[in-house]
């Protein structure tokens, strides 16, 4: 068993989630389920339960292999997910940094 499988959700998680959720849209730019994970301290499968149902807020937690939320419609998307190239963090460090700049651009 990892390590992360037996973490449970907490009230903590659910808030840096909406906080970092908040900072990717604020800022439009990506982030790997993996990238995620690592800083909430669970699996990428995991991650779903934190992000809640599915909408144009949570779809910028995109897979690494195409760079698109898992499972989302059109119109659940933000816009601008579908058309960026690039600028997807997969590392949970830079995720952390990026988001800890609150307020700036």
């Amino acid at each position: 068993m990892s390590r992360h499988e037996d973490v449970r959700p907490t009230a903590s998680r659910y808030e840096m989630t909406r906080e970092l959720l908040e900072c990717l849209n604020r800022k439009r730019i990506r982030c790997t389920y993996g990238a995620l994970a690592g800083v909430l301290g669970v699996t990428p499968r995991g991650v779903g339960r934190f992000l809640g149902e599915r909408c144009q807020k949570a779809s910028w937690v995109v897979r690494k292999k195409d760079g698109l939320p898992t499972g989302y419609r059109k119109d659940q998307m933000h816009p601008d997910v579908r058309h960026r190239r690039g600028g997807v963090i997969f590392d949970p460090d830079r995720l952390r940094h990026l988001c800890r700049k609150k307020g700036r651009q």
